[in-house]
């Protein structure tokens, strides 16, 4: 009986602790961070942490960051644009956007011309920064990205 009233007990007390109301509370916004370069990765994986993003996932090259998103479903891709690998950021992000649009920012040292003409074709009006990021670009970009056009 005293094992009976210690669970009811224990019981009653769970049921009396205030829950929090998952509707009043934003979810984290899930990024897949798409980098070859470790040290540019660990700077935007903190820096999204500050934004109060979740990173779902880190890869170095175009054909993991194409296996990863089909796999992840992230809210968002960062994506460099020179990468390892037999594909680069761009067509990564086509053949992402074939089975699963999601936004991209494309992060970059190069804005070239040509570069910047092949980005327009794959992802119109996607953010296109430089490296390295500052926190308050990045904040711009993910929000320009993520909040609905009216």
């Amino acid at each position: 009986m005293h094992e009976s009233s210690g669970r009811l007990f224990r019981k009653q007390s769970i049921a009396q602790r205030p829950r929090s109301n998952p509707t009043t509370r934003p979810a984290k916004l899930r990024v897949l961070v798409v980098e070859d370069e470790i040290f540019v990765a660990w700077h935007l994986e903190a820096t999204l942490r500050e934004l109060n993003c979740t990173v779902c996932g880190m890869v170095p090259d175009g054909q993991s960051a194409v296996d990863k998103a089909r796999k992840l479903h992230a809210d968002l891709i960062l994506m460099d644009i020179n990468l390892q690998g037999e594909i680069d950021g761009i067509e990564a992000v086509r053949r992402i956007q074939e089975t699963q649009p999601a936004p991209v920012i494309f992060i970059t040292a190069y804005s070239d011309p040509t570069t910047l003409s092949r980005i327009r074709k794959i992802a119109p009006g996607a953010p296109v920064l430089a490296k390295p990021v500052s926190l308050n670009v990045l904040r711009a970009a993910v929000s320009s990205v993520m909040t609905p056009s009216a």
